[in-house]
């Protein structure tokens, strides 16, 4: 029962997919944990841990974006993972339906609140804001050591991550295939979004499929390419830039974005005969 969770911490494991439309089979919604709409909360002090079971948490938004219309709001520490994992496109074990009326369409981590990512799929929530998958507030913590982010949207920024906090990838992860959706940018990647300052922690050996599409707030310019990686056993291609005038490179023991130079244009002089 989450309700139960959210007051005494724990594990809550999906038997069947569950929807916050009519199928809601945790508890009645507006207690502890459950906002009305159907809302799950982690509670600030509290350790939950979602075990997705090869089943889906669908929170079913449609239409016009929803005032709090996350999956899922954490103010304490949340673990997601699938142990019924079929592999990271199999469409189970997931969380999706998230459509918010501003920023995290499928998880808000507020500023102190931490989200453990080991498996499992985020997929299929937007946001007119930023983070249509996630959004991470000012010292929120964000640790991704496997599954996959993806075909999440977002108005603003970080389709699939915004993160206004530093990132740790352990293991395996990966983000991509996440779009911005306003009138002006539609269809352009925008898939791990760090905020300035901001930047992924890397604390081990990545696994070959690990990849990670990133767009910074602070752009590179030529000479002044932007720290994106720190830490060790670091291999560029596990990062790879939302923006193809960007590119990512390993520099002082470090993965940066740096710009590419631009695209030489050769002048054309033509003779007064036309040749």
């Amino acid at each position: 029962m989450w309700s139960n969770a959210a007051k005494n911490g724990g594990t809550v494991t999906l038997l069947k997919d569950v929807d916050a439309k009519g199928n809601f089979s945790y508890d009645d919604f507006g207690q502890i944990g459950i906002e009305d709409g159907g809302c799950l909360i982690v509670p600030a002090g509290q350790n939950i841990t979602l075990d997705l079971n090869g089943c889906n948490l669908d929170r079913k938004k449609v239409g016009s974006y929803a005032v709090n219309g996350y999956v899922i709001r954490v103010a304490g520490t949340l673990t997601v993972k699938n142990s019924q994992n079929n592999g990271m496109t199999e469409p189970h074990g997931q969380i999706m339906g998230g459509h918010t009326d501003g920023n995290g369409g499928g998880i808000y981590v507020e500023n102190g609140g931490e989200l453990r990512w080991q498996s499992g799929n985020l997929t299929d929530n937007s946001a007119n804001g930023k983070g249509g998958g996630v959004y991470l507030e000012e010292n929120a913590r964000f640790e991704m050591s496997g599954g996959y982010i993806y075909f999440n949207d977002a108005e603003e920024a970080g389709c699939g991550v915004y993160a206004n906090a530093d990132v740790s990838i352990l293991e395996n992860g990966i983000i991509k295939d996440n779009f911005l959706s306003n009138s002006g940018k539609a269809n352009k990647l925008d898939n791990l979004y760090l905020a300035t300052g901001k930047k992924i922690n890397v604390s081990k050996a990545l696994a070959e499929d690990t990849l990670i599409y990133v767009t910074t707030e602070t752009k590179p310019t030529d000479g002044n390419p932007v720290v994106i990686v720190e830490g060790t056993n670091l291999v560029v291609s596990r990062f790879v830039s939302d923006d193809e005038q960007y590119e990512t490179a390993l520099e002082n023991n470090k993965i940066v974005l740096k710009a590419l130079p631009a695209p030489h244009k050769h002048a054309l002089n033509i003779g007064c005969d036309g040749n």
